[in-house]
């Protein structure tokens, strides 16, 4: 083998530079940049998670306000209808509604209550506040007088309604009217 020359020195000097260089930009700059990529994207992410919390948070408090809110406007609203009551409760508010009115009933029947949901709300949920609406229908004798005054009585509550009625008979006897009430109640299961 022959002596390098001086050029050639020189030369394989500048490449073994070249290739150190090379390699630690491969081995070491090159790594740490894809790491340093790695870190800013993890830092993006946590600034929005970050910054999702922060709205949910603010969104915390209104929230907890329109719920406070909601219930207060229940209660106000709920005052207006009967508290839950069974068939023979109902029962018993009709027939000593009708003989107030001298309508003494011949026959009553109520139905099963139906519960009254808002549309809106997702139904597979259980719902501890709710109103039902329970139909009665009830067969009575008296004059017109008499349910002129039933009906005026009935329109001030609100929470009955008559929803129809017939009559049968004429004007000089008692006339037989068959009337379908509707009770509106309230039910709060979560006292």
């Amino acid at each position: 083998m022959r002596n390098l020359t001086k050029r050639e020195k020189v030369l394989l000097y500048i490449l073994s530079l070249v290739i150190i260089f090379s390699s630690s930009m491969y081995f070491l700059i090159m790594p740490s940049m894809q790491n340093l990529d790695n870190l800013r994207i993890e830092l993006d992410e946590a600034k929005l998670n970050k910054l999702d919390m922060s709205a949910k948070l603010n969104n915390l408090e209104y929230i907890q306000d329109r719920i406070i809110k909601t219930k207060e406007e229940i209660n106000s609203h709920s005052s207006k209808f009967y508290p839950y009551m069974e068939n023979n409760e109902i029962e018993n508010l009709i027939t000593d509604i009708l003989i107030e009115h001298n309508m003494p009933p011949r026959s009553l029947s109520i139905d099963d209550s139906i519960k009254l949901l808002d549309p809106s709300l997702d139904q597979s949920q259980t719902i501890a506040v709710y109103v039902t609406k329970t139909y009665v229908s009830t067969s009575v004798q008296g004059s017109f007088e008499d349910l002129k005054n039933l009906i005026g009585d009935i329109a001030e509550l609100d929470s009955i309604r008559i929803s129809a009625f017939t009559t049968e008979g004429n004007m000089e006897e008692l006339i037989t009217f068959s009337i379908d009430f509707e009770v509106f109640t309230y039910v709060d299961e979560e006292e």
